[in-house]
């Protein structure tokens, strides 16, 4: 992913779930999306071909297209409660109960649990007017979404 996507966007928020993962991305004016896609192709082939090699099968493993979906016609919560169902996804399914306890997540990032470096906080907490305060962001992250808003997420 450092290799083939973050050289063409900003990642601000990521959650990666058994069967399905979410990305909260930053195209900058200068940005190739294009060749934002052509990595998410060259990651997911790679992916099947090795699970493929793996388990001795053929054939693809996903059921779906990769889905994407602009913010910036969206209202300008929209981008921050994406942020925080990203991270609610563990939860969701019961893998965790707790958001910041999401091991494949980014919150834990944000909270300073972990330092990881993938995502660009700096620009996501301008972006998405996030609590500078990881007290105040794990507060927010833990409050429940409302499910008749997040069912129509995606």
């Amino acid at each position: 992913m450092r290799k083939h996507l973050r050289p063409h966007a900003e990642f601000l928020a990521y959650c990666l779930m058994p069967n399905h993962f979410h990305f909260l991305v930053f195209f900058p004016q200068e940005s190739d999306t294009e060749q934002f896609s052509q990595g998410m192709r060259i990651i997911l082939g790679s992916y099947v071909t090795a699970i493929n090699r793996c388990y001795g099968r053929t054939g693809s493993l996903f059921t779906q297209n990769t889905h994407s979906k602009p913010l910036e016609q969206s209202d300008q919560h929209y981008p921050q409660l994406c942020f925080y169902y990203i991270h609610h996804n563990p939860l969701r399914a019961k893998l965790v109960s707790q958001p910041e306890d999401g091991p494949y997540s980014s919150l834990p990032d944000y909270l300073g649990i972990r330092r990881g470096t993938f995502c660009n906080q700096t620009l996501a907490r301008q972006l998405l007017d996030l609590p500078s305060d990881p007290h105040q962001l794990a507060q927010e992250a833990r409050t429940q979404l409302d499910p008749e808003i997040t069912d129509k997420l995606f």
